[in-house]
């Protein structure tokens, strides 16, 4: 896109794009917390579509000359554009704690080799449904 491209529709179809980025990322973040991994596949799927069809920065700014009305849906873009930095941050945190979880279980399963598998006691147990013990 070019600055004679920008009109106020495009413009309009960007700050919808930035506020539905903005919203995949919330839900990906509860997708994460409630251990949701099919809903926070969807939500990494929805950011990447989002994240293609927005148009660089420049051109936003390129834009900005336009006139009042320009201007005022420029500025909407900027504060949705500040909260998906945010919204990043907290989603890169929380995924370094994820991994750093995993991490830890997998170091725990390492050390004490197959730790689901049934004790002695329930493998001579026979056919009870109790470790005789």
């Amino acid at each position: 896109m070019t600055e004679q491209t920008l009109s106020m529709e495009s413009l309009e179809r960007q700050r919808c794009l930035w506020l539905q980025l903005a919203s995949a990322l919330e839900r990906a973040q509860g997708a994460l917390l409630s251990g949701e991994v099919a809903v926070f596949e969807e939500c990494t799927k929805e950011q990447g579509e989002c994240c293609h069809r927005l148009i660089p920065r420049h051109e936003l700014e390129q834009a900005r000359g336009q006139g009042q009305p320009t201007a005022a849906i420029l500025d909407e873009i900027e504060r949705a554009q500040q909260r998906v930095r945010h919204l990043n941050r907290v989603h890169a945190a929380l995924l370094r704690r994820a991994s750093r979880s995993v991490e830890i279980l997998r170091n725990l399963m390492r050390q004490t080799g197959t730790i689901y598998a049934p004790s002695v006691s329930w493998q001579q147990g026979g056919s009870t449904l109790l470790p005789r013990g």
